[in-house]
């Protein structure tokens, strides 16, 4: 796990803060350099040169100043307490909120979610898992194998990417690593062995270019098919827990909105109708690889999407808060593989997998029952108009897996206004 380096502390909002977001909406661009940072920058009053309604300040999106990392600020979120909004890393803006949520409202979560249909979680392209062997076969017509297996056997032995002794030699290790950076699955050394044994023809341990290029199609095509057949158990999936979403007319659902909105600067109505808070539960080997929640590009709408419809649209996740339910005896942490390192991005030094190599991370937050932590998906652009900044591409992220015991967490996705309008 990733200490906390040594923290330091402002002056706390306190009574004050409710003043400095109406001073927010009142006057944006005079408040720039403030604690908060409004988005838009209205150029005129009403609708801009666009058509966007530029001032409404109901939809105006603000992102804190994370100062640096470390930098400890003290916000008073409710009546009775201040709570410490500690950064964690600039490249996401991230920040962990010890005590986010009492004991009582982390088991009240809980307890909702229970009276709840927990269904299988899925992503934007289903739970990505395997394909049954007809499937398969059908999806084979009309691909060259045999260039395919040509240019992973070219890849399989640069030294740029697997064979880093220049050896000539690829062993079950290196072979393993092969299959986490092209097929994103990361095998145990048992599931691997006989994967291995397709390529390693002599049997003696390592797989040399000779035995490599000789593959025929039929023995590559065995070798794609396996990684399906992995992928069709639960711990090989992109994604694997339970969902429901909490129902939005809950009380305590209403006091997490209203403490978000507190923590967020954005406004009361942008947080209610934003996504349902969806609780999600892992058993042992519950897991979600690395993922965006966010998307971009590829949409023929720019649109984003309004409610529940996912459809040909962008998602538009300006921020993700996760509430930690409860403590796991093992495993469960939250990593973000390149954390304030774009060149471990550029270089696509990371795993797509957590299973094996999540203390890999640059940032690693441990679950811990109460607490929150909070990043922006997207930038902002002080342009007038009413769409957000591009995405982040650091706020790659995932769960790693439940080594023992079960986890708790509560995603909260806090949607942007749409281009056309300003509602959500």
């Amino acid at each position: 796990m990733v200490m906390l380096p040594n923290l330091y502390f402002i002056h706390s909002l306190r009574s004050g803060q409710a003043s400095v977001i109406s001073r927010v909406k009142e006057d944006s661009c005079n408040y720039t350099k403030k604690f908060w940072k409004p988005r838009i920058c209205a150029k005129n009053k009403g609708r801009d040169e666009a058509g966007h309604s530029a001032t409404n300040a109901m939809y105006r999106l603000v992102r804190l100043d994370g100062v640096k990392v470390g930098h400890v600020r003290a916000l008073n979120l409710s009546e009775d307490k201040a709570y410490r909004v500690v950064t964690r890393s600039l490249r996401p803006l991230l920040f962990q909120i010890p005590e986010f949520l009492s004991l009582k409202e982390c088991d009240e979560v809980i307890q909702i979610t229970q009276k709840q249909h927990l269904k299988d979680s899925e992503t934007v392209y289903g739970k990505a898992e395997g394909i049954p062997r007809e499937e398969f076969e059908k999806s084979l017509n009309g691909r060259n194998l045999s260039f395919e297996k040509a240019a992973l056997c070219r890849r399989m032995f640069r030294p740029e990417n697997l064979d880093k002794d220049k050896d000539r030699k690829i062993s079950l290790q290196e072979f393993i690593t092969m299959i986490d950076k092209e097929k994103r699955v990361h095998p145990t050394n048992e599931d691997a062995r006989p994967i291995f044994r397709l390529f390693d023809v002599d049997l003696d341990g390592l797989i040399v270019p000779e035995e490599c290029v000789n593959l025929t199609n039929a023995v590559y095509s065995e070798f794609l098919y396996n990684l399906e057949e992995l992928k069709l158990t639960p711990r090989y999936y992109l994604r694997f827990s339970e969902t429901a979403s909490l129902p939005r007319n809950e009380p305590l659902v209403k006091t997490l909105q209203e403490r978000i909105a507190k923590l967020t600067g954005l406004s009361r109505r942008l947080i209610e109708k934003s996504e349902p808070i969806q609780a999600v539960r892992y058993s042992t080997f519950g897991h979600y690889n690395v993922h965006y929640d966010t998307t971009f590009g590829g949409a023929k709408r720019t649109e984003c999407c309004r409610g529940t419809a996912y459809d040909d649209c962008h998602l538009c996740r300006f921020i993700t808060v996760i509430l930690y339910l409860n403590d796991v005896i093992k495993g469960g942490e939250t990593a973000f593989p390149v954390a304030d390192d774009p060149q471990k991005f550029h270089s696509r030094n990371y795993s797509i997998t957590l299973n094996k190599r999540c203390q890999e991370a640059n940032l690693i937050i441990k679950p811990k029952k109460g607490t929150a932590v909070m990043w922006y998906n997207h930038f902002l652009e002080h342009d007038g108009a009413d769409h957000m900044g591009g995405a982040d591409w650091m706020t790659l992220h995932g769960g790693c897996d439940v080594i023992e015991g079960v986890k708790w967490i509560a995603n909260v996705w806090l949607n942007a206004p749409v281009k056309s309008g300003g509602e959500i």
